[in-house]
């Protein structure tokens, strides 16, 4: 079965930051996970591509959905450590190139 892409990764709402890199999402992905647990503003924005269905999870009901569902639960801590680990990474990367540029 081919997926779809649908939802693109925009631009980081923080100007502080490097920007992240455009990222294609598939039918079934989801985003804003981070500001709907933490109650903190989106991290990121996102444009649809093609028509999609967007469902809007409010964190109260999510805390009731996770403490019913486990393998929701472990599927979202593990997005989440995955996107920690790409953010480090994209930061490290940036932190390396203003060293280099202030050596010239």
């Amino acid at each position: 079965m081919e997926r779809t892409p649908g939802l693109k990764l925009v631009n980081s709402v923080n100007s502080s930051e490097p920007d992240v890199r455009p990222e294609i999402y598939q039918s079934g992905d989801f985003v804003g996970e981070i500001a709907m647990l933490s109650g903190k503003k989106r991290t990121a924005t996102v444009k649809a591509l093609t028509d999609v269905e967007v469902f809007c999870l409010k964190r109260i009901d999510a805390a009731k959905v996770l403490r019913g569902n486990r393998d929701i639960l472990v599927l979202l801590q593990s997005k989440m450590k995955e996107r920690k680990k790409e953010t480090n990474e994209t930061l490290d990367a940036y932190r390396e190139a203003q060293n280099t540029l202030s050596l010239v």
